[in-house]
């Protein structure tokens, strides 16, 4: 069997999580937690700024390919996070805390310890699946995305 690299795996993830989400039982006992998020942009404006954090995504691993022997000269994991729950919050889509920083060949203690850190800071937010105990969503509180849109605009 041939091995997987971090993108496949992340792949395989997604993939699972988006059966997981469609196989969701229709009757539960615990009333889903509301998380208010803030409006959406257009969607001109959402494929515009999607394009912007790609691009950064693309340059970072692109910079680390070109001009470092050691990963660890470029290291920023916090940056990392953000930049894909930035991604994932502009692409409608939910992300779990076991998958979180794999694109960006973070180390999953590292990416667990900084979205602790992360979350201390107010940038994110953890919610509890209510389907699946052993699951945790993340994702950006409204400020980070406020400071994302901004950054990005």
């Amino acid at each position: 069997m041939d091995c997987l690299n971090r993108d496949q795996i992340a792949n395989v993830a997604q993939y699972l999580l988006r059966l997981s989400d469609s196989a969701e039982p229709a009757m539960h006992l615990a009333a889903p937690m509301v998380v208010r998020e803030p409006p959406m942009p257009s969607a001109d404006h959402r494929d515009a700024r999607l394009d912007q954090v790609c691009r950064e995504q693309r340059n970072r691993k692109r910079r680390t390919a070109l001009l470092a022997s050691d990963d660890r000269i470029f290291a920023d994991p916090a940056w990392d996070i953000l930049l894909e729950l930035y991604e994932a919050t502009l692409r409608g889509k939910k992300l779990n805390a076991s998958v979180i920083g794999l694109d960006a060949d973070i180390a999953q203690s590292t990416a667990l310890r900084w979205l602790t850190m992360l979350e201390k800071m107010g940038l994110v937010r953890r919610t509890q699946d209510i389907f699946d105990k052993r699951r945790q969503w993340v994702g950006l509180t409204t400020r980070a995305i406020r400071g994302f849109d901004q950054y990005f605009a």
